[in-house]
């Protein structure tokens, strides 16, 4: 876990960059991996209020899901795509 003062960071694995609703979802169309396979966001510091396909980039504080080994994790349940595969 990245800690700055009191500040929980995120650690940019890629696992909350989905859009869609329902058993529908799909990787963001900014999210690449680079050759090593480190997923990367193409507008990273523009991000936030981005339209997506599917919807709009909010801030990981702001979704309603937690994801697999996030240090944001609130105790909100497991996104629906991640249920099970971890």
């Amino acid at each position: 876990m990245a800690k700055k003062a009191d500040k929980i960071e995120c650690n940019r694995c890629g696992k909350c960059c989905l859009a869609g609703e329902g058993n529908l979802f799909h990787w963001c169309e900014y999210l690449f991996f680079t050759r090593l396979g480190t997923p990367t966001c193409m507008i990273y510091d523009k991000r936030l209020g981005k339209q997506i396909t599917g919807g709009t980039c909010i801030s990981r504080k702001d979704t309603k899901y937690d994801y697999p080994n996030c240090p944001m994790n609130t105790g909100k349940p497991i996104h629906p795509f991640w249920e099970g595969k971890t």
